[in-house]
């Protein structure tokens, strides 16, 4: 599992999503822009505020001839991605922002929910921790950058939540709780409140019946 990821909640009825997993250029591209800075939903103000550095990753993508063969290419296939990410803003209101940024942590979630479920004796929900911290499946076409994309379909982010039904995040990190002879870690400070950020996006995504999808970078 990558140091750091991003999670971006997904409608599955949504256009965007259809072309994803259907169009070799648009996913491609998807796939390249995703993990930067903020998201794929960044690139609607990044296009406005550039200071040559996203003309910069185009430049490069027309030049590699992998998957585009001109810089026109690639220009209208970005436009039609920023099209796209508008509609679904305008679509599905506030999805620009139902995504969050993890660093350094997911090992400390995975370790800390698996310990508790084993301890009250629900296995059945371990493999749900994995899923949802590293995503259920690869996720657009081949070939892709030699990134890694994700997808947590909608069917196990609903099933998924049910772990945070059954464990309250201060059961995780309370120090009060925690054993007599644990080290805190470095990585896991403020694990707490980043907890509580990464599963209220969770639950919000299960509400809303959006699926999720993870780039590790």
């Amino acid at each position: 599992m990558g140091v750091s990821a991003y999670y971006q909640a997904i409608p599955e009825e949504s256009r965007l999503f259809h072309r994803v997993q259907t169009e070799k250029q648009f996913s491609y591209l998807f796939d390249l822009l995703f993990p930067y800075s903020y998201g794929i939903f960044y690139i609607l103000m990044w296009q406005h505020e550039d200071d040559g550095s996203l003309d910069e990753i185009l430049d490069g993508v027309a030049e590699s001839k992998e998957i585009f063969n001109s810089r026109s290419e690639v220009d209208l296939c970005f436009n039609q991605l920023c099209a796209e990410l508008e509609q679904a803003s305008r679509l599905y209101p506030g999805l620009e922002d139902r995504g969050i940024y993890l660093e350094n942590i997911q090992s400390v979630f995975e370790e800390r929910l698996v310990r508790e479920l084993k301890s009250r004796q629900l296995d059945r929900l371990l493999p749900y921790v994995e899923k949802l911290l590293g995503g259920d499946r690869p996720f657009g076409l081949e070939p892709q950058n030699g990134l890694d994309l994700y997808i947590v379909p909608s069917s196990i982010v609903k099933e998924g939540v049910r772990i945070f039904r059954e464990v309250e995040p201060e059961t995780l990190f309370n120090p009060a709780l925690a054993q007599l002879n644990e080290v805190i870690a470095p990585k896991e400070e403020n694990a707490l409140e980043r907890f509580e950020w990464w599963r209220g996006f969770y639950l919000e995504a299960a509400d809303k019946g959006e699926a999720v999808l993870i780039e590790f970078c």
